[in-house]
């Protein structure tokens, strides 16, 4: 096979053009956009489906201060199947839960505070939604 080289300035048989640009494929203005819009753009997209989809299918988080709308989790064993051993440390873990909710003490009155004065109680709303 025999190749013969042509010289820039010899031109394009088919188009007709000549000098450097004589080998180059005319390309029409809708192919050159979607190749330096259309594919960068479509890139972005990508990437931001990839980011923003699983936070939009995610549930919604429960809030301090709203019903909690869940049956309860058992971190322990149930009850129904404990040994001895678990079964004191579950008594034991049950006793101290009374005391921290106060049940053995007695109960303040409502709307008294032995630190805070009434009037502080009553405007106070707080929490971590910003309820102030």
């Amino acid at each position: 096979m025999v190749h013969l080289a042509r010289s820039p300035e010899s031109g394009d048989v088919v188009s007709g053009r000549t000098g450097p640009f004589a080998n180059l494929c005319p390309v029409s203005v809708a192919q050159t956009l979607g190749v330096f819009l259309g594919i960068p753009l479509g890139i972005y997209a990508a990437f931001a489906l990839l980011v923003y989809l699983p936070g939009a299918t995610r549930r919604p988080r429960y809030r301090p201060g709203e019903p909690w709308p869940y049956e309860p989790v058992w971190y322990a064993p149930s009850p129904s199947v404990l040994d001895d051993s678990t079964r004191a440390i579950v008594v034991a873990a049950q006793q101290h839960r009374r005391e921290l909710e106060g049940r053995s003490l007695p109960q303040l009155p409502p709307g008294s505070d032995p630190v805070l004065p009434a009037a502080a109680i009553a405007t106070a709303k707080g929490g971590a939604r910003g309820e102030w």
